[in-house]
């Protein structure tokens, strides 16, 4: 952890920054960033020549398959009406479908 002026406003969490120590630079990347009277730093050490891989093989691109839906069931329902505050023209619908 260490700590930048306010001014290095513009770092935030996932930056790589590279620092300068005894003339090799070392790249670290922001863990966690703290706003105060001075910012608080959490970084972690980062080496990509150490982690990155080779590209691996090609793949070629597909589309995933369509859902299809079977054919759907429907019933209109021919209930009484229990409330009178309920439309009678409105009625209700059950339906079904099977993916």
């Amino acid at each position: 952890m260490f700590r930048l002026p306010p001014s290095r406003l513009a770092l935030d969490p996932t930056d790589v920054i590279a620092l300068d120590h005894d003339g090799r630079l070392q790249q670290f990347r922001l863990t966690a960033v703290a706003d105060a009277e001075a910012r608080g730093i959490e970084a972690v050490r980062q080496d990509r020549e150490a982690y990155d891989l080779p590209p691996g093989a090609e793949r070629p691109a597909t589309l995933p398959r369509a859902v299809t839906f079977g054919a759907p069931e429907v019933i209109v329902l021919e209930l009484p009406q229990l409330r009178d505050d309920t439309p009678a023209h409105q009625p209700l619908i059950a339906a079904t479908a099977k993916p």
